[in-house]
């Protein structure tokens, strides 16, 4: 399923970038940084449970330098899993012959994953506030 959540915003991005002269368009690059946006979503909801909810440790404030460099962190790997070698060409060619029914399925989680990822950071925040 990571590969097609890839996959789904890469096919986002290749659309959103058409009116935009050839040279700026970059579609892999962007939907790595926006994969590595979603995943840091999950990953601030989860320190948040954990914190406040959980109280498994002591809270610590995140510095701006500990969220850019864990976003660097993840955009790397992704870089590693989808972009090196041209990766992502193989991708979008295995889910664009897939068949439609297994698409439906995936983009309808997909979809889910999006919603979810910012719901609950959104109620986690909100949770956290309200102590």
């Amino acid at each position: 399923m990571y590969k097609y959540i890839y996959y789904k915003l890469y096919k986002i991005t290749k659309k959103s970038e058409k009116n935009l002269a050839s040279h700026m368009r970059m579609p892999a690059t962007l939907t790595i940084f926006s994969l590595s946006f979603l995943q840091f979503i999950n990953l601030m909801t989860i320190l948040i449970l954990l914190v406040h909810w959980l109280k498994i440790f002591s809270p610590t404030t995140i510095s701006k330098e500990i969220a850019i460099g864990t976003i660097l962190f993840l955009y790397g790997i992704n870089y590693f899993l989808f972009v090196r070698n041209r990766k992502f060409l193989l991708i979008e060619k295995t889910y664009d012959e897939a068949p439609k029914k297994l698409k439906s399925i995936k983009t309808k989680l997909f979809w889910i994953y999006i919603i979810l990822s910012f719901a609950l950071l959104f109620f986690s925040f909100a949770k956290f506030n309200t102590r």
